[in-house]
């Protein structure tokens, strides 16, 4: 279904738009072309919609450049989420972290979630895809702990509207878990407890493909 014609969004997002504003939920842009996605978003913030994410603009479908990502967020003051991965076409995946870690830099962590897109057979589980993420950017890419805690636990934390317990050491991430065909995300808010990198035991949504903890 489109979303746009002629320019302008089509009459049934103005309904999703007061819907996600009676739920104070977030508006998510999905695989939509960049020019759609500027068009988009500033309906959705002329209907009064408070969170916005851009879904993976990295990613070939949706296909911003960087310049376009930062005139999307001085302009509307949105976040990015950006992927571990994205597919490259016949089944194969290629890790977006350098790519990101890039992004990040230049645009600022504030503006940033971090998500992985996997459980794809292709890709590690989801969990072993945010583990590798976030070390690459706390050791590789040499972000500080507290530019690391934005894009995986602050941020994702305030889209939903859920404030992190740091005396309990729990966690709100948000995580996209891609289809087989890759071609559809579910986006789920996990509960972590985090211990180290590596968040465990992992309390997510019914319907994810797993979970472990009591």
């Amino acid at each position: 279904m489109p979303v746009v014609r002629d320019n302008n969004i089509v009459q049934e997002l103005g309904e999703i738009f007061r819907m996600i504003n009676d739920y104070d939920a977030v508006l998510e842009t999905g695989h939509i072309s960049p020019e759609e996605c500027f068009i988009v978003t500033e309906a959705a913030r002329n209907a009064g919609v408070r969170k916005i994410v851009i879904t993976h603009p990295e990613f070939r479908v949706a296909g911003m450049t960087l310049e376009e990502q930062k005139r999307i967020v001085k302009d509307y003051g949105v976040i990015l989420e950006h992927e571990y991965a994205r597919p490259t076409g016949g089944g194969i995946y290629r890790k977006n972290l350098e790519v990101n870690a890039q992004a990040m830099r230049e645009i600022g962590c504030e503006h940033f979630i971090v998500a992985t897109d996997s459980g794809q057979p292709q890709n590690p589980y989801w969990y072993e895809s945010l583990a590798e993420y976030i070390d690459y950017l706390h050791g590789t890419a040499h972000f500080t702990r507290e530019e690391t805690d934005t894009m995986t636990k602050t941020n994702p934390a305030q889209m939903p509207g859920i404030i992190p317990n740091e005396l309990a050491g729990a966690i709100a991430v948000m995580l996209t878990l891609g289809s087989v065909s890759g071609e559809i995300g579910v986006i789920a808010c996990g509960f972590l407890t985090y211990k180290g990198w590596l968040p465990e035991p992992v309390y997510i949504v019914p319907g994810c493909r797993e979970s472990s903890g009591p």
